[in-house]
């Protein structure tokens, strides 16, 4: 069994910092003395917390949650770290963008550029769309050539749920790291509502949202969701827009069967900003905003989500549901990507004159089955069930991607995109998957349970290489691959609002995207993880406060690596592994403060990879996987001084990271700060100043796109905002 001993390499001085918060929270929910009245105003404490329902704590640890199994499971009672974000958080922090939203849970970072949809993300010291799996509404959208662009906008979402670490047993191929369901407003009978906000603020930015449900009769209701948003961009020429629409109808037949048929949509034209060029290794100011793009450059998205999801109480043990969907995804890029300071020239060098074109569909059908009832007089609940869909792939391109061109530091002439190949039909791929699922909770004791899973994935993928860029006519080629995956976990409820587990759990993850697997990967096999985790979760302080901590081991191995005996060829004997501790915390001292706390230390390196520079081989042994910060840490306030204010602001901690394997090139780490005071002007009515990146941390790096080549976060920004619900 995987030992935590790579957990050395976490300091002292961290560790003590998460014990210490761990010890407070459980000093605070035993210490009766401590707790707080609860005589206060009821609505001053939801407008506080805006998150789950009266009573509830802030980390939501009573709801239920998809992402973390088919059972329907509180987080109390899933062997494993799972987090929701509800809409209401979402919009109080002011965090619009999928990928600004689920940063702020614990130990998810961005990965994020224009390349790969502007939404990759990094979990427990794997990154990208092939480890940190992406769903809507519990269907996923199967990658191909590592893009995904959906969900465009948090304004359509009822929450953000996170599985954290590996869940391929529930989730399929891709889920090494972590698991991000985004969950869209349902509708709801016998309730009428409304709700809307508009906005303004720096470089040209405005938005207006607006949603509401509606019961058009005893049996049906309608949601409808929709925003629209626009912005000149805090990067030269980097304007970017979107607009977003959310429809649901529900349909209540009778007590036992309900359909709802949903349709979600996003037209996206995003910034063509690709990063900025360091001047002889190092930011200047002089250029920091500067875009050295092309004039003409374009990234453009639209997707389109269709699904029709039944549920059917076939008796009072057994429960159906089953989701049929259609997914299509068009995008578009034509840019100038890559850009270099020449020291000779004192000019900055661009090559990569890019047009990539992706249209892609997917269609597909979830079905499962829940049964309810006792073995050897022990409550057991099964679910089972399948799931297959059909995936379509076209990639155009204009490779070679020939054409470079240089420009001053300052002051230049951006130019326009030039295109000496022509954008052709690269290839098409046809993908068919098929999967069978089980998942169990047997209930041995009033408080111990156990919760067991096993999953088998068959994906079947063909490619047709229509234009070969060494000139090579037209090729096609077949892939196979299959895998099974498992977990067997333990909860253990040491008392109604305490309980710890432990789980073993594996993943698979795929060499490249299941979609656009080129013909040197269809060889081989999908690499594999296993992962072993223990915890405890807590309600205490009578509902007042809720914490969470786990530690983790992960190991991930048959990643590829050059042959130590023939470094012109490559192996899948490379491994990978981390290790981490993550602890959330969320507290109420009184009715007017509500405080929310995350952070995670972990320790991510390579066990073995090896790499060839010419003729000799490289180890990087020990090094840290591109992309993940081993410290990351986020905290938000929320205090009601007096009845109509609310005052409320965070802080988003990332520590460094690698934008290299070889660990050559170590992206700063940031803190940023935000903050934001809203005044009730009525019940339902209120006005907001937001203000993003308080302190005017104008130089910390997202990501890296190339080498000395880094995507810069927002400067400070003001925004106003008037809101309405009724």
């Amino acid at each position: 069994m995987t030992s935590f001993t790579g957990a050395s390499r976490i300091s002292r001085r961290h560790l003590s910092t998460l014990q210490g918060v761990s010890l407070l929270a459980l000093a605070l929910s035993v210490h009766p003395a401590m707790a707080q009245d609860r005589t206060g105003n009821r609505d001053d404490i939801e407008e506080i917390i805006v998150s789950g329902e009266a009573g509830a704590g802030v980390l939501n640890l009573r709801e239920s949650s998809d992402v973390g199994g088919r059972l329907g499971l509180s987080l109390l009672e899933t062997p494993g770290n799972v987090e929701l974000i509800d809409s209401d958080t979402l919009q109080l922090r002011g965090d619009f963008g999928a990928t600004d939203a689920v940063t702020r849970a614990t130990g998810l970072t961005s990965a994020a550029t224009p390349g790969n949809g502007g939404s990759a993300i990094t979990a427990r010291g794997f990154s990208g769309h092939s480890s940190v799996v992406t769903m809507y509404d519990g269907t996923r959208l199967y990658v191909g050539a590592g893009s995904v662009t959906f969900p465009a906008d948090t304004w359509t979402l009822d929450r953000i749920e996170i599985m954290h670490g590996a869940s391929s047993v529930i989730h399929g191929v891709g889920a090494i790291g972590a698991a991000v369901n985004y969950v869209p407003m349902k509708p709801l009978l016998g309730e009428q509502s409304m709700r809307g906000m508009a906005s303004f603020g720096s470089h040209g930015t405005w938005r207006v949202g607006a949603g509401g449900n509606m019961p058009l009769s005893d049996k049906m209701a309608l949601r409808l969701d929709g925003t629209y948003y626009e912005t000149n961009g805090y990067v030269d020429r980097a304007d970017k827009s979107r607009f977003v629409l959310a429809g649901s109808i529900l349909l209540q037949a009778t007590d036992t069967f309900r359909a709802t048929l949903s349709m979600d949509y996003a037209d996206v034209d995003d910034s063509t900003y690709f990063g900025t060029p360091k001047i002889d290794g190092e930011l200047i100011k002089a250029n920091r905003r500067l875009n050295y793009n092309v004039t003409d450059a374009a990234v453009a998205y639209e997707d389109y989500w269709p699904r029709l999801r039944v549920e059917w109480d076939l008796s009072d043990n057994i429960h159906l549901q089953n989701d049929t969907y259609y997914i299509t995804a068009d995008r578009h890029w034509r840019n100038l990507e890559s850009y270099a300071y020449n020291p000779d020239t004192e000019q900055v060098d661009r090559v990569d004159y890019l047009e990539i074109l992706h249209d892609q569909e997917q269609y597909g059908n979830r079905t499962s089955l829940r049964f309810d009832s006792a073995i050897g007089g022990m409550n057991n609940r099964l679910s089972i069930g399948g799931e297959g869909n059909k995936i379509k792939f076209k990639h155009s391109n204009n490779s070679p991607y020939t054409g470079e061109s240089s420009v001053p530091v300052t002051g230049f002439d951006p130019g326009m995109f030039v295109n000496i190949p022509g954008t052709t039909l690269d290839y098409m791929t046809d993908t068919k998957q098929f999967a069978a699922f089980a998942d169990d909770r047997l209930e041995v004791t009033d408080q111990l349970s156990l919760v067991a899973g096993a999953r088998y994935d068959d994906v079947n993928y063909s490619r047709e290489d229509v234009a070969r860029s060494n000139g090579q006519p037209a090729d096609m080629f077949d892939a196979n691959f299959h895998s099974f995956t498992w977990r067997l976990g333990a909860v253990f409820e040491a008392t109604r609002n305490l309980s710890f587990y432990a789980q073993a759990s594996t993943a698979v993850d795929p060499i490249g995207s299941p979609a656009s697997i080129s013909e040197s990967q269809a060889e081989l096999d999908p690499t594999k993880g296993r992962q072993y985790e223990v915890g405890v979760k807590q309600v205490f302080w009578g509902g007042q406060g809720e914490w969470s901590l786990s530690a983790y081991s992960i190991r991930k191995r048959d990643i590829l690596t050059r042959d130590p005996n023939n470094p012109g060829e490559s192996l899948q004997i490379g491994k990978q592994g981390s290790d981490g501790v993550e602890v959330s915390l969320g507290l109420r001292p009184t009715t007017a403060i509500a405080i929310d706390f995350n952070a995670t230390m972990l320790n991510a390196r390579y066990l073995d990879f090896n790499v060839a520079n010419g003729d000799a081989l490289v180890s990087y042994r020990g090094n840290d996987p591109r992309n993940v910060a081993e410290e990351t840490a986020n905290l938000w306030i929320t205090w009601l001084p007096v009845q109509r204010l609310r005052l409320a602001g965070g802080l988003r901690y990332v520590g460094s990271r690698y934008g290299d394997d070889a660990n050559t090139q170590k992206l700063p780490s940031y803190a940023v700060v935000d903050a934001n005071v809203r005044w009730a002007l009525t019940e339902k009515v209120g006005v907001m100043l937001r203000v993003n990146n308080v302190l005017d941390n104008d130089d910390y790096v997202i990501s890296q796109y190339n080498e000395d080549q880094w995507i810069l976060g927002e400067p400070r920004t003001f925004e106003a905002s008037l809101d309405f619900r009724f």
